[in-house]
């Protein structure tokens, strides 16, 4: 879990404004993360992340569509990024970053780390 941690740590790096970027396993709880300020609630968001994952997850398997790629939650506040990490996107990354963040560049660096995360999980 070292190979994740840092992964996190060089995704925080790139994304200053992040104040949570998490790898969230199936049962809500957290596998890795790196918070700043305004992570506080990172247990909370991550176990409530992981039930919006299921139903998006359904949803996408229903109306066949292709693979989820990624999914955003948006509040008055803060967004928040998550991008299955195993096929059946039960582990899962989680990006929260404040309103008015550059979403281009969250999105783009969870897909360049996606592998490097993916290969670093053992079993996923």
């Amino acid at each position: 879990m070292q190979a994740v941690q840092k992964y996190l740590e060089e995704m925080t790096e790139w994304l200053q404004e992040a104040f949570s970027v998490c790898v969230v396993g199936e049962d809500g709880l957290i596998l890795a993360s790196v918070t700043r300020d305004g992570g506080e609630n990172v247990e909370f968001t991550s176990a409530v992340l992981t039930d919006i994952m299921r139903s998006i997850i359904r949803i996408v398997n229903e109306i066949k569509q292709g693979k989820l790629v990624d999914n955003l939650l948006s509040t008055a506040e803060a967004h928040f990024l998550t991008k299955p990490l195993s096929d059946d996107g039960k582990t899962f990354l989680a990006i929260g970053v404040p309103r008015g963040s550059n979403l281009g560049a969250v999105r783009y660096v969870s897909k360049v780390y996606a592998d490097k995360l993916r290969e670093a999980l053992p079993g996923v």
